[in-house]
């Protein structure tokens, strides 16, 4: 119990995460460069996930079910799934090392992409740092607004495209053009290439608004399609750009400063909590030091308890 409620316990867990996203950085770029095995990338793996299976333990028995309440519901969660990850990925180890099989090239790379997915160990770092902790409760707290604004620009992306689509459709279709000269080849391309699906003049809009591409590159073809598309591509460009993008960066500032307001409030909560749990601790500390449980500590128990 000392020892996890130590400062310095958490410094040096902090220092083994910060290890073991490097060590997995060089590994990538070994693995990039080389086909070669470097046994120090395994041994490194296999000290890390020992370390931290030995961190859960103890907070864990110093804990019990006041873990949840001790780290947080969602950082708990996180650390035992990623020791589970982290236990996973060394059978694999073990196995790959054995000799054994573990499958087919798709299972091999998908276990690749698990194995990687060790690196969210470094989102463990915001619990040791109050203003990454802060950013972190903003990212999370504006998901639900995120969400809305895609539905949002989900919504507007399908609308334009079924219009473009259809002109773009028209344009190409030969019993549309009969008596007009033939369509220039380049002209013809431009077009398909960008309008020629649904889902390409989705993905089309969507580069001209994020800076993909230039603007320009995407509504010069549709000049020949016709004035009515060239409109309405100027017309999705500046809503899209002046007022969706600025509504979406309004909504996130807005929720800074909300979160900001509430900091404060957060941060003497969690001083709350801290001072319970140290007072917790010490209360147990004190009923484990009076054997004869009489609710007062003699000099004789308070002695024994120094001696062990």
């Amino acid at each position: 119990l000392r020892l996890v409620s130590q400062p310095f316990f958490d410094y040096f867990i902090g220092l083994m995460i910060m290890f073991n996203a490097a060590n997995i950085g060089a590994q990538v770029h070994h693995s990039a460069g080389s086909d070669d095995q470097v046994a120090y990338f395994t041994y490194a793996e296999v000290v890390c996930t020992f370390v931290f299976a030995i961190e859960l333990l103890l907070r864990i028995a110093a804990f019990g079910r006041r873990l949840f309440q001790q780290l947080g519901l969602r950082w708990a969660c996180l650390d035992i799934f990623l020791v589970l990850l982290s236990c996973v990925d060394l059978i694999l180890v073990v196995s790959r090392a054995g000799g054994q099989s573990t499958g087919g090239q798709q299972k091999m790379q998908a276990l690749e992409v698990i194995r990687l997915g060790r690196v969210l160990r470094m989102i463990r770092m915001f619990r040791l740092f109050a203003e990454l902790e802060l950013m972190c409760e903003m990212v999370l707290s504006s998901l639900l607004s995120l969400f809305w604004l895609l539905v949002l620009l989900a919504f507007l992306l399908y609308f334009f495209a079924i219009l473009l689509t259809k002109g773009a459709t028209d344009y190409l279709s030969p019993g549309e053009n009969d008596g007009q000269p033939d369509l220039d080849p380049s002209t013809r391309s431009n077009v398909e290439e960008g309008y020629g699906s649904l889902f390409r003049t989705m993905y089309t809009l969507f580069k001209g608004m994020t800076g993909g591409v230039s603007w320009g590159e995407i509504a010069e073809p549709m000049r020949e399609v016709g004035i009515v598309y060239f409109a309405l591509i100027l017309l999705f460009l500046s809503f899209a750009i002046f007022s969706v993008l600025n509504i979406i960066t309004g909504v996130f500032v807005d929720g800074a400063i909300e979160m900001s307001k509430k900091d404060r409030s957060i941060i003497i909560e969690k001083e709350a909590q801290d001072r319970k749990a140290i007072a917790e601790h010490l209360l147990e500390l004190l009923e484990n030091m009076d054997i004869d449980n009489d609710g007062f500590i003699s000099v004789d128990e308070f002695s024994h308890a120094m001696a062990n």
